[in-house]
């Protein structure tokens, strides 16, 4: 929610139309008006000019994948502040007068400029030249959509600098698959699919059901039912890419970190998956096991919803997991609790299953320090390669 408060109104956001929109208050508590509409979520709201009567947020105005910044005036005339394109972010001085704008896309990492909300630019902060001029040949990053059970799913695939369509490559699909959440971005973001994009591999991640930027109803289909229609939608994903060409369809891996974790496990236990290998990083298990502020808000109780709890936690589809098998867990995890990962553990061992694991001794659930981050993908990369080439 977004609530700003103001002399004579409030602001607050709501999914009442379907799509996350601001509405004006008075502090009676009456709606004065709806202040934006239109087939898309504001995903941030700045302030009121209270000089030029004029409203400035984010939005996914453009398309789910961006992240516009936006002027309402006190005409109702909608302007958009930068690019329309890629991922624009601001920070306004409390009079609205002047801010500063953050801009990425696919290619060009983050530019920071000072702005004055009259007279646009004033000048360039940081435009990151120099980093970027560091990597003359990156790999460049393509968005696609893909149909689902009906449904339109937006796509990014990464391949090898030295990509050859003739040829049969393996792939690994990453995801997070979280509720609200987004990983196809048109966003700068160089991360460890790099390295694996270095090592031979293509990597393609789908943003399924349940994501964030595409309305109430696309993003509120997993309540009550967690890891459903996610599932559906990464296995069609992965079905998509073993029928690409330059894709080999029989070395296909999928991996995850928290709930990408718990996504992979569900996807790979899914029935007719086409998974080789599988990774999961700090994986929840059973939402039973995790921080009911969390479960509860999407499952509700297990009193409540006791179908929903056990057809939703991987611990319970055991029998179906049918790859290889890679758990890695941080022995200090107070958020997703190592019980998860050794209860799955023990449900395997039940089943007469086997399955890889790697612990990180008093590490929490980022497994960050003392080099652990680069020893959690080291070891991620030695199993795909394991079991994918």
């Amino acid at each position: 929610e977004i609530t700003r408060y103001y002399t004579d109104f409030f602001v607050v956001s709501s999914e009442r139309s379907g799509y996350n929109h601001l509405y004006q208050y008075s502090y009676s508590g009456a709606m004065m008006r709806q202040i934006t509409s239109g087939d898309y979520d504001v995903t941030a709201y700045y302030g009121y000019d209270n000089v030029q009567g004029a409203h400035y947020f984010q939005s996914t105005i453009n398309g789910a994948i961006n992240r516009t910044v936006s002027r309402l005036d006190a005409k109702g005339k909608l302007t958009t502040i930068g690019e329309a394109e890629g991922s624009s972010s601001a920070i306004f001085s409390p009079d609205m007068a002047f801010y500063t704008m953050s801009y990425s896309n696919i290619t060009t990492p983050p530019v920071y400029t000072l702005n004055s909300s009259k007279g646009g630019m004033l000048r360039v902060l940081e435009d990151n030249s120099d980093y970027l001029s560091r990597y003359p040949a990156l790999p460049q990053r393509e968005f696609f959509t893909m149909n689902s059970d009906g449904n339109t799913l937006n796509g990014m695939i990464l391949k090898p600098v030295d990509f050859t369509p003739s040829r049969k490559y393996p792939v690994i699909m990453s995801q997070y698959s979280g509720p609200g959440s987004q990983e196809v971005l048109n966003r700068w973001r160089m991360d460890w699919d790099y390295y694996f994009v270095s090592q031979g591999y293509i990597v393609i991640s789908v943003d399924g059901r349940g994501t964030g930027g595409r309305g109430k109803a696309f993003k509120d289909v997993v309540y009550r039912n967690l890891g459903h229609y996610e599932t559906i939608d990464q296995v069609n994903a992965a079905r998509y890419a073993a029928n690409l060409p330059y894709v080999d369809g029989s070395r296909i891996g999928i991996y995850g970190w928290s709930y990408g974790g718990y996504e992979a496990l569900m996807a790979a236990s899914a029935s007719d998956n086409p998974y080789k290998a599988a990774v999961a990083v700090a994986p929840v298990t059973d939402w039973r096991y995790y921080d009911t502020v969390y479960a509860e808000r999407f499952m509700l109780t297990p009193r409540e919803n006791e179908d929903g709890y056990n057809e939703s936690a991987p611990i319970n589809r055991v029998g179906d997991m049918n790859c290889r098998l890679l758990l890695m867990h941080g022995t200090a995890d107070d958020n997703v609790h190592l019980m998860n990962t050794l209860q799955y553990v023990s449900a395997l061992q039940s089943e007469g299953k086997i399955c890889d694991m790697f612990l990180f001794p008093n590490m929490n659930h980022s497994i960050y320090g003392c080099n652990s981050r680069s020893v959690v993908y080291l070891k991620m990369l030695d199993f795909f390669n394991n079991n994918l080439k």
